[in-house]
Parts: structure tokens; C-alpha cells; sequence
């Protein structure tokens, strides 16, 4: 399910690895894509 959730949410999945980077500063930014998504 993980897997099918990342591929339709692409972006996200993006935004993900970039956190990995980037650090907390993305993190910030994903959960405003994150509240977007839901």
C-alpha cells in the first residue's frame, strides 16, 4: 500500500528524499503538502 500511495503521490515522495538532504527545514515545508494531500 505504501508503495501505491508514493507512485500517486509522486510529489510527495519527492519532498521525502529531499528531507533527506535537506533536513528540518523541508520537513516544515512537507507537512503543509502533507495537510494539501488530505
Amino acid at each position: 500500500e505504501t508503495k501505491y500511495f508514493l507512485k500517486q503521490n509522486s510529489k510527495f515522495s519527492f519532498n521525502v528524499e529531499l528531507n533527506k538532504w535537506n533536513g528540518m527545514e523541508n520537513i516544515q515545508l512537507n507537512i503543509k503538502d502533507i495537510k494539501t494531500i488530505f
